[in-house]
């Protein structure tokens, strides 16, 4: 029987089912980066802008990769404790980015109504053409305010045409709700990494000192049969 078998189960098994976890959440947050790049237009994207993209891929790519090599630790972790090193300080790493991640979104919206003007006009028109759709609005505070031309605000509108409100307000309203879901999600993955990186902290140790307690077994052994 190989060394690395004599770690108790319970240890080996939730690292295998913590760093499982791990890797799913870094798979998924690839997933929705590349979902939403491919898909520049969409509402939501008043939100996720290129950096917080660009960002969240980034820490989902580093991810996956130290999950795979939590893996490769986990193969031997009593000759593999290098791994299991960087294993632990990665997974630090990548909380520390994500909270970052998430105060660079929170500091960008202390100020939505006002921040959001100057983003709105500089917004392609296909982008706020979208909002204005889907919030039922034209322009930004009214219909004369930087407002994309659609059958829903066209840009002489007649005497029979509905009058739309800006669209400052759904705004508003449309961020704190999508913010509130992505601070959910930001925390319910620093809870797994953490949790991940403890585990890989007790493997990493328990392997150590079941290295430890082998080599000294097998110093007394030749000890006993030196005598």
């Amino acid at each position: 029987m190989s060394f690395h078998t004599q770690l108790p189960p319970n240890i080996r098994f939730s690292f295998l089912a913590t760093n499982s976890v791990f890797l799913v959440a870094g798979t998924v947050a690839i997933g929705f980066m590349v979902y939403y790049s491919l898909h520049p237009f969409s509402r939501r994207n008043v939100v996720i802008t290129p950096d917080i993209m660009y960002g969240a891929l980034a820490v989902g790519c580093v991810t996956v990769l130290t999950s795979l090599v939590g893996f490769f630790g986990l193969l031997n972790p009593i000759r593999r404790k290098l791994p299991l090193v960087l294993y632990c300080w990665f997974t630090g790493v990548i909380q520390i980015s994500a909270v970052i991640l998430g105060a660079c979104v929170w500091f960008r919206t202390l100020d939505i109504k006002s921040d959001y003007y100057p983003k709105w006009k500089s917004w392609d028109q296909a982008l706020r053409g979208n909002f204005q759709d889907y919030s039922h609005c034209c322009g930004y505070l009214n219909a004369d305010d930087y407002a994309a031309e659609s059958p829903l605000c066209p840009a002489s509108p007649g005497p029979d045409d509905e009058i739309l409100p800006g669209c400052s307000d759904y705004l508003l309203i449309y961020v704190n709700d999508y913010l509130q879901n992505m601070y959910i999600v930001m925390f319910l993955f620093v809870g797994v990494g953490f949790v991940t990186m403890l585990t890989g902290l007790v493997l990493y140790l328990s392997s150590r000192d079941l290295k430890r307690y082998i080599r000294t077994s097998e110093k007394l052994v030749q000890l006993q049969n030196a005598t």
